[in-house]
């Protein structure tokens, strides 16, 4: 929509520029030749880069300069050509729109064989409701809820040490995690924003009994990595990394634009 905007604009200037033009160029053509100015200016925000392709549909004759912050140009047409694109420099030249926020909440859930008494928060219900029907565990428990913040087109990456929640959970040793984005970008659409989520990484250190002593444990390593579409509000099950071939961790994620 942008781009046809642009392109409305520039063909209206030129339409109009263009037309008093051939005008006084039937009535000069004989006698003189059209007067040429050069007008120079420096652009605050946008570079060739972002106007380059719109100023050079006027024809002129444009050079750019680069600076150390800046871009200067020097504009050399008739003084209705000129002015011209002095009014596109004017209407374009403006700063980028701020990148967006998106705000992720993320929920670690420790998928169990043996039945544990569940602490799950209520807007997970449904999704644990979801989990029932398609894993066979007996028990869930929610290791950590974690709240990301970060920019539209950037990474992010947290890390924690989730609640005493081992596997088996008496053992009283907690799990470490990281979580990595590699980038977050949002999508619009019709039914509401969607937000990207390329090169998601979880790796966690989970603690496992392997003796009849609550305090015989040994860390295991696990994870995995994807990439994922998120609707904004709603909760993604992303993904689930076995533990020790009866326990799993799974990844609960939902997605917000924030201002």
């Amino acid at each position: 929509m942008k781009t046809r905007l642009i392109s409305v604009l520039v063909g209206a200037l030129l339409s109009a520029q263009t037309g008093g033009a051939q005008t006084a160029g039937q009535e000069t053509a004989k006698t003189e030749p059209p007067k040429l100015v050069t007008k120079v200016f420096q652009l605050k925000h946008q570079g060739q880069a972002e106007l380059g392709d719109v100023l050079s549909a006027f024809g002129s004759v444009i050079r750019w300069s680069k600076g150390e912050r800046t871009w200067t140009l020097a504009v050399t047409d008739t003084p209705e050509k000129v002015a011209a694109v002095e009014e596109v420099v004017k209407r374009l030249d403006v700063p980028a729109p701020p990148p967006k926020n998106v705000e992720l909440t993320v929920y670690l859930v420790a998928g169990l064989q043996q039945a544990v008494q569940e602490t799950v928060p209520k807007e997970l219900e449904p999704v644990m409701k979801q989990l029932r029907g398609v894993f066979s565990y007996q028990g869930f428990r929610v290791i950590d809820t974690l709240v990301v913040r970060t920019r539209d087109g950037q990474e992010a990456e947290a890390s924690g040490v989730g609640a005493a929640t081992a596997v088996p959970p008496e053992s009283g040793q907690r799990t470490i995690y990281q979580i990595r984005l590699g980038s977050v970008r949002i999508t619009p659409e019709s039914q509401g924003n969607v937000i990207r989520i390329d090169k998601l990484k979880l790796g966690a250190r989970v603690p496992v009994s392997v003796g009849p002593n609550p305090r015989d444990y040994q860390y295991l390593d696990t994870g995995f990595g994807t990439n994922i579409d998120v609707r904004e509000g709603q909760k993604v099950v992303v993904g689930k990394a076995n533990i020790d071939g009866a326990n799993a961790m799974i990844l609960v994620v939902t997605a917000k634009v924030v201002d």
